[in-house]
């Protein structure tokens, strides 16, 4: 009995396809190498800013080549590759020493992909806007003046199909002199919908290091008041 190897491949291929438009909104084809060191490390995201979380420490002894991979099926876990042998270490962060880890990430990871907008008529302002190629945006605002502090207002009300970390599309944040922060992080709802992001910020500087004078009440220096559990995302840190 003979068999048309070719077409027999050809209807497989077409069957796979359909499966993976079916079930799947993407796909990711990881490369594997016979001869490089392979790690894996389970985790799991936290709920909240509030939450101890799990950081991964890599120490690199030699140069080489090293590829970090994040995927998620029944649990999130991450993936490395390396050419040479490097120490992974697991650091939990129930001490002090971590309580602001995650916005410190954010915040150079902003800096590192993100697009640096300067303010023209605040030359000590900065503002990093992370939204090419990822579901949703990152904005950090960073005030270098030694005497001033600054008022943000962000408005993302115009976005679609995305959800707020501040758990409102709008913001109004005070920055210390010499701090940074993150002041709105956005995510696609829906993976297989598609999502817009917009944004539009206005700003003023103040003598008054606390307050946002006529745009909040009183003695209110974050709106939406920033709640335990995304205290330590968004609360302004030192430069």
């Amino acid at each position: 009995m003979c068999f048309n190897i070719k077409k027999i491949y050809d209807v497989l291929d077409v069957e796979v396809h359909v499966l993976m438009i079916q079930y799947s909104d993407s796909v990711l084809i990881c490369k594997a190498r016979s001869h490089w060191r392979e790690t894996r490390v389970e985790g799991t995201f936290p709920l909240n800013a509030r939450e101890d979380f799990k950081m991964v420490k890599l120490t690199v002894f030699y140069t080489s080549e090293v590829e970090v991979d994040v995927t998620q099926k029944d649990e999130t876990c991450n993936y490395v590759m390396s050419t040479k042998s490097l120490m992974v270490e697991e650091v939990f962060t129930k001490t002090g020493k971590y309580e602001y880890a995650l916005a410190d990430a954010i915040y150079q990871l902003a800096i590192c992909r993100g697009q640096k907008e300067g303010l023209v008529i605040r030359e000590s302002v900065t503002v990093y806007s992370l939204m090419q190629g990822w579901s949703g945006g990152i904005y950090v605002v960073e005030n270098r003046s030694p005497n001033k502090s600054i008022h943000v207002q962000c408005d993302c009300k115009e976005s679609t199909n995305v959800v707020s970390t501040r758990g409102t599309l709008t913001s109004i944040d005070s920055i210390p002199p010499l701090h940074r922060q993150v002041i709105m992080i956005l995510t696609q709802l829906e993976s297989t919908a598609p999502f817009h992001v917009s944004r539009r910020l206005l700003h003023r500087m103040n003598m008054t290091p606390t307050g946002l004078g006529n745009w909040a009440p009183a003695g209110v220096n974050h709106e939406p008041y920033l709640t335990l559990n995304v205290e330590s995302l968004h609360s302004p840190r030192p430069l």
